[in-house]
Protein backbone atom coordinates (compact mmCIF):
# COMPACT_ATOMS: atom_id res chain seq x y z
CA UNK A 1 0.00 0.00 0.00
CA UNK A 2 2.78 2.61 0.88
CA UNK A 3 4.68 1.58 -2.47
CA UNK A 4 1.49 2.57 -4.66
CA UNK A 5 0.52 5.49 -2.48
CA UNK A 6 1.75 8.86 -3.82
CA UNK A 7 3.45 10.07 -0.74
CA UNK A 8 5.30 13.16 -2.51
CA UNK A 9 2.32 14.54 -3.68
CA UNK A 10 0.09 14.28 -0.70
CA UNK A 11 3.14 15.71 1.43
CA UNK A 12 3.44 18.80 -1.29
CA UNK A 13 -0.14 19.21 -0.77
CA UNK A 14 -0.17 19.29 2.73
CA UNK A 15 2.83 21.47 2.63
CA UNK A 16 0.31 24.00 0.58
CA UNK A 17 -2.51 23.14 2.93
CA UNK A 18 -0.87 24.43 5.85
CA UNK A 19 0.52 27.71 4.36
CA UNK A 20 -2.53 28.42 2.89
CA UNK A 21 -4.83 27.81 5.43
CA UNK A 22 -2.80 29.49 7.91
CA UNK A 23 -4.41 32.82 8.59
CA UNK A 24 -8.02 31.65 8.67
CA UNK A 25 -8.08 27.90 9.81
CA UNK A 26 -6.41 27.02 12.89
CA UNK A 27 -7.93 23.68 12.39
CA UNK A 28 -7.26 23.09 9.11
CA UNK A 29 -3.79 24.03 9.23
CA UNK A 30 -2.97 21.49 12.31
CA UNK A 31 -4.57 18.79 10.19
CA UNK A 32 -2.40 19.35 7.00
CA UNK A 33 0.57 19.44 9.59
CA UNK A 34 -0.37 15.82 10.94
CA UNK A 35 -0.63 14.58 7.30
CA UNK A 36 2.57 15.96 6.48
CA UNK A 37 4.28 14.41 9.75
CA UNK A 38 2.34 11.30 8.41
CA UNK A 39 3.64 11.39 4.84
CA UNK A 40 7.46 12.02 5.75
CA UNK A 41 7.66 8.57 7.89
CA UNK A 42 5.71 6.91 5.21
CA UNK A 43 8.27 8.50 2.84
CA UNK A 44 11.17 7.88 4.79
CA UNK A 45 10.17 4.00 5.09
CA UNK A 46 9.10 3.96 1.43
CA UNK A 47 12.93 4.66 0.58
CA UNK A 48 14.42 3.49 3.83
CA UNK A 49 16.46 6.29 4.53
CA UNK A 50 15.76 7.67 8.40
CA UNK A 51 18.45 9.88 8.04
CA UNK A 52 17.21 13.53 9.81
CA UNK A 53 17.90 16.29 7.80
CA UNK A 54 21.00 18.40 8.27
CA UNK A 55 20.51 22.56 7.90
CA UNK A 56 22.14 24.96 8.61
CA UNK A 57 20.43 26.08 11.66
CA UNK A 58 20.30 22.22 13.01
CA UNK A 59 22.56 22.82 16.19
CA UNK A 60 20.34 25.80 16.78
CA UNK A 61 17.35 23.97 17.23
CA UNK A 62 18.60 20.99 19.37
CA UNK A 63 20.08 23.91 21.68
CA UNK A 64 16.54 25.21 21.71
CA UNK A 65 14.68 21.90 22.21
CA UNK A 66 17.13 20.97 24.69
CA UNK A 67 16.14 24.43 26.87
CA UNK A 68 12.56 23.71 26.62
CA UNK A 69 13.09 20.15 27.63
CA UNK A 70 14.86 21.63 30.75
CA UNK A 71 12.07 24.13 31.03
CA UNK A 72 9.52 21.09 31.55
CA UNK A 73 10.92 19.66 33.99
CA UNK A 74 11.20 22.89 35.86
CA UNK A 75 7.28 24.31 35.32
CA UNK A 76 5.24 24.71 37.89
CA UNK A 77 2.66 22.53 35.77
CA UNK A 78 4.81 19.73 34.49
CA UNK A 79 1.90 17.89 32.46
CA UNK A 80 0.38 21.64 30.69
CA UNK A 81 4.50 22.42 29.92
CA UNK A 82 4.86 18.61 28.50
CA UNK A 83 2.29 18.32 26.24
CA UNK A 84 3.25 21.93 24.89
CA UNK A 85 6.82 20.43 24.37
CA UNK A 86 5.47 17.87 22.08
CA UNK A 87 2.15 19.86 20.76
CA UNK A 88 4.41 22.76 19.69
CA UNK A 89 7.75 23.07 20.29
CA UNK A 90 8.62 19.50 18.63
CA UNK A 91 5.74 20.05 16.30
CA UNK A 92 6.89 23.14 14.49
CA UNK A 93 10.57 22.18 14.62
CA UNK A 94 9.62 18.86 12.74
CA UNK A 95 7.67 21.02 10.07
CA UNK A 96 10.66 22.79 9.72
CA UNK A 97 12.85 19.72 8.92
CA UNK A 98 10.02 18.64 6.75
CA UNK A 99 9.96 21.33 4.34
CA UNK A 100 13.83 21.87 4.25
CA UNK A 101 14.57 18.31 3.64
CA UNK A 102 11.01 18.48 1.06
CA UNK A 103 11.48 21.50 -0.97
CA UNK A 104 14.97 20.60 -3.03
CA UNK A 105 14.44 21.59 -6.56
CA UNK A 106 13.27 24.85 -8.01
CA UNK A 107 9.69 23.42 -8.81
CA UNK A 108 9.04 22.68 -6.27
CA UNK A 109 9.82 26.04 -4.79
CA UNK A 110 8.06 27.77 -7.85
CA UNK A 111 4.79 26.02 -6.64
CA UNK A 112 5.42 27.08 -2.72
CA UNK A 113 5.60 30.47 -3.98
CA UNK A 114 2.45 30.44 -6.38
CA UNK A 115 0.26 29.00 -3.00
CA UNK A 116 2.02 31.63 -1.38
CA UNK A 117 1.01 34.82 -3.37
CA UNK A 118 -2.23 33.12 -3.67
CA UNK A 119 -2.81 33.34 0.44
CA UNK A 120 -1.17 36.77 0.62
CA UNK A 121 -4.32 38.20 -1.89
CA UNK A 122 -6.68 36.22 -0.57
CA UNK A 123 -6.13 37.64 2.83
CA UNK A 124 -5.01 41.06 2.17
CA UNK A 125 -7.78 41.63 0.07
CA UNK A 126 -10.63 40.37 2.76
CA UNK A 127 -8.57 42.47 4.97
CA UNK A 128 -9.81 45.41 1.97
CA UNK A 129 -13.34 44.86 2.41
CA UNK A 130 -13.69 44.53 5.91
CA UNK A 131 -11.69 47.99 6.10
CA UNK A 132 -13.62 49.75 3.26
CA UNK A 133 -16.90 48.23 2.21
CA UNK A 134 -18.16 45.36 4.89
CA UNK A 135 -16.99 46.50 8.21
CA UNK A 136 -16.15 42.85 8.67
CA UNK A 137 -14.26 40.27 7.06
CA UNK A 138 -15.72 37.44 5.09
CA UNK A 139 -14.08 33.94 6.38
CA UNK A 140 -14.55 34.46 9.91
CA UNK A 141 -16.51 37.34 9.68
CA UNK A 142 -14.65 39.10 12.09
CA UNK A 143 -15.58 42.76 12.43
CA UNK A 144 -12.78 45.92 12.18
CA UNK A 145 -11.29 46.27 15.67
CA UNK A 146 -12.98 49.10 18.23
CA UNK A 147 -15.89 49.37 15.25
CA UNK A 148 -18.44 51.83 16.26
CA UNK A 149 -21.85 51.32 14.48
CA UNK A 150 -22.32 47.89 15.40
CA UNK A 151 -24.90 45.31 16.95
CA UNK A 152 -24.32 42.84 19.79
CA UNK A 153 -24.95 39.96 17.62
CA UNK A 154 -22.87 37.09 17.08
CA UNK A 155 -22.27 38.21 13.46
CA UNK A 156 -22.74 42.02 13.67
CA UNK A 157 -25.00 43.60 11.00
CA UNK A 158 -23.97 47.64 10.48
CA UNK A 159 -25.84 50.66 10.48
CA UNK A 160 -23.70 51.50 7.53
CA UNK A 161 -21.55 50.62 5.48
CA UNK A 162 -17.91 51.07 5.94
CA UNK A 163 -17.29 53.20 3.03
CA UNK A 164 -19.75 55.52 4.40
CA UNK A 165 -17.99 56.31 7.51
CA UNK A 166 -15.31 58.90 8.08
CA UNK A 167 -12.33 56.92 8.20
CA UNK A 168 -11.48 57.39 11.83
CA UNK A 169 -14.59 55.43 12.87
CA UNK A 170 -13.54 52.19 10.35
CA UNK A 171 -11.87 50.94 13.30
CA UNK A 172 -8.30 48.51 12.86
CA UNK A 173 -8.18 46.31 10.02
CA UNK A 174 -8.07 42.18 10.98
CA UNK A 175 -8.80 40.41 8.18
CA UNK A 176 -9.17 36.49 9.06
CA UNK A 177 -7.57 37.39 12.23
CA UNK A 178 -9.28 38.29 15.57
CA UNK A 179 -7.07 41.42 16.28
CA UNK A 180 -5.04 43.52 14.35
CA UNK A 181 -1.40 42.57 15.59
CA UNK A 182 -2.33 39.39 15.29
CA UNK A 183 -2.50 40.16 11.66
CA UNK A 184 0.52 42.43 11.80
CA UNK A 185 3.03 39.67 12.72
CA UNK A 186 1.28 37.28 9.79
CA UNK A 187 2.21 40.47 7.27
CA UNK A 188 5.09 41.38 8.73
CA UNK A 189 6.48 37.73 7.91
CA UNK A 190 5.99 37.48 4.56
CA UNK A 191 7.17 41.69 3.79
CA UNK A 192 10.45 40.02 3.95
CA UNK A 193 9.85 37.84 1.24
CA UNK A 194 8.21 39.67 -0.90
CA UNK A 195 10.62 42.63 -0.75
CA UNK A 196 13.20 40.38 -1.32
CA UNK A 197 11.90 38.32 -4.11
CA UNK A 198 10.56 41.32 -5.81
CA UNK A 199 13.81 43.86 -5.19
CA UNK A 200 16.02 41.39 -5.37
CA UNK A 201 14.86 38.20 -7.06
CA UNK A 202 12.63 39.39 -10.22
CA UNK A 203 15.09 40.87 -12.06
CA UNK A 204 15.18 38.19 -14.88
CA UNK A 205 11.44 37.17 -14.45
CA UNK A 206 8.66 37.77 -16.79
CA UNK A 207 6.70 41.26 -17.00
CA UNK A 208 3.43 38.63 -15.36
CA UNK A 209 5.75 37.66 -12.31
CA UNK A 210 6.96 41.08 -11.84
CA UNK A 211 3.47 42.38 -11.71
CA UNK A 212 2.38 39.71 -9.65
CA UNK A 213 5.50 40.05 -7.14
CA UNK A 214 5.48 43.97 -6.62
CA UNK A 215 1.45 43.77 -6.14
CA UNK A 216 1.83 41.21 -3.07
CA UNK A 217 4.42 43.49 -2.04
CA UNK A 218 2.57 46.66 -2.40
CA UNK A 219 -1.06 44.67 -0.79
CA UNK A 220 1.10 43.54 2.32
CA UNK A 221 2.83 46.98 2.79
CA UNK A 222 -0.51 49.05 3.03
CA UNK A 223 -1.82 46.38 4.64
CA UNK A 224 0.23 46.82 7.71
CA UNK A 225 -0.06 50.54 7.61
CA UNK A 226 -4.05 49.66 7.90
CA UNK A 227 -3.83 47.68 11.02
CA UNK A 228 -1.99 50.74 12.88
CA UNK A 229 0.53 48.51 14.95
CA UNK A 230 3.09 50.14 16.60
CA UNK A 231 5.05 47.36 16.96
CA UNK A 232 4.81 45.55 13.97
CA UNK A 233 5.80 49.07 12.23
CA UNK A 234 9.22 49.11 14.01
CA UNK A 235 9.90 45.09 13.42
CA UNK A 236 9.59 45.91 9.81
CA UNK A 237 11.55 48.85 9.79
CA UNK A 238 14.15 47.49 11.10
CA UNK A 239 13.91 44.36 8.95
CA UNK A 240 14.12 46.75 6.36
CA UNK A 241 17.07 48.14 7.87
CA UNK A 242 19.00 45.10 8.31
CA UNK A 243 17.83 43.46 5.04
CA UNK A 244 19.88 46.86 2.99
CA UNK A 245 23.03 46.16 5.25
CA UNK A 246 22.78 42.77 3.49
CA UNK A 247 21.90 43.69 0.17
CA UNK A 248 22.22 47.08 -0.93
CA UNK A 249 22.93 49.83 1.31
CA UNK A 250 21.31 52.37 -0.99
CA UNK A 251 17.95 50.84 -0.16
CA UNK A 252 18.53 52.19 3.40
CA UNK A 253 18.43 55.86 2.14
CA UNK A 254 15.68 55.35 -0.05
CA UNK A 255 13.44 53.69 2.47
CA UNK A 256 14.43 56.11 5.11
CA UNK A 257 13.44 59.11 2.83
CA UNK A 258 10.23 56.93 2.02
CA UNK A 259 9.66 56.55 5.75
CA UNK A 260 9.51 60.25 6.41
CA UNK A 261 7.58 61.07 3.39
CA UNK A 262 5.08 59.07 5.10
CA UNK A 263 4.85 60.16 8.60
CA UNK A 264 4.41 64.11 7.10
CA UNK A 265 1.67 63.06 5.21
CA UNK A 266 -0.09 60.33 7.60
CA UNK A 267 -4.16 61.24 8.56
CA UNK A 268 -4.47 62.96 11.77
CA UNK A 269 -6.97 59.90 13.04
CA UNK A 270 -4.09 57.71 12.07
CA UNK A 271 -1.46 59.78 14.30
CA UNK A 272 -3.95 59.73 16.83
CA UNK A 273 -4.33 56.03 16.92
CA UNK A 274 -0.82 55.45 16.53
CA UNK A 275 0.15 57.98 19.56
CA UNK A 276 -2.71 56.81 21.88
CA UNK A 277 -1.10 55.01 25.38
CA UNK A 278 -4.10 53.20 26.20
CA UNK A 279 -2.58 49.87 24.72
CA UNK A 280 0.99 50.93 26.19
CA UNK A 281 -0.75 50.63 29.41
CA UNK A 282 -1.75 47.38 28.95
CA UNK A 283 1.47 45.91 28.29
CA UNK A 284 3.02 48.36 31.47
CA UNK A 285 0.49 45.98 33.07
CA UNK A 286 1.76 42.50 31.74
CA UNK A 287 5.28 43.51 32.27
CA UNK A 288 4.94 44.31 35.78
CA UNK A 289 3.63 40.71 35.86
CA UNK A 290 6.43 39.60 34.05
CA UNK A 291 8.83 41.17 36.25
CA UNK A 292 7.81 39.88 39.38
CA UNK A 293 7.49 36.31 37.71
CA UNK A 294 11.49 36.27 36.41
CA UNK A 295 12.48 38.11 40.34
CA UNK A 296 10.66 35.34 41.83
CA UNK A 297 11.99 32.59 39.24
CA UNK A 298 14.97 34.15 37.25
CA UNK A 299 16.83 30.80 35.95
CA UNK A 300 14.42 28.65 35.75
CA UNK A 301 11.52 29.96 35.07
CA UNK A 302 7.86 29.00 35.63
CA UNK A 303 8.32 26.28 32.72
CA UNK A 304 6.72 25.92 28.77
CA UNK A 305 3.43 27.49 28.24
CA UNK A 306 2.49 28.56 31.74
CA UNK A 307 2.01 32.51 30.45
CA UNK A 308 -0.35 33.55 28.50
Amino acid sequence: MIKRLDVDKILELSIWGIIFCLPFSKSLSEGFIISAIIMTVLRKIKSKEFNIPKSPITLALVLYFAINLLSVFWSVNFSLSLKALFSKVLKYILLFLIMYDFIDSKDKLKRLLVVIASSIFLITINGLIQQFITGYDLLRRYPSFKYVTYSALKFPTYLKMAFQLPPEQRGYVTSSFPYPNDYATWLITLLPLAITLSVFGLKEAGLRIRVLGYSAMSLLTYSLFLTKTRGAWVAFFIGVICLSILRSKKLIIAFVIVAAIFYIFMPLHVKEAVTSKLSFKDRISMWSVSTEMIKDRPLRGFGVNTYF
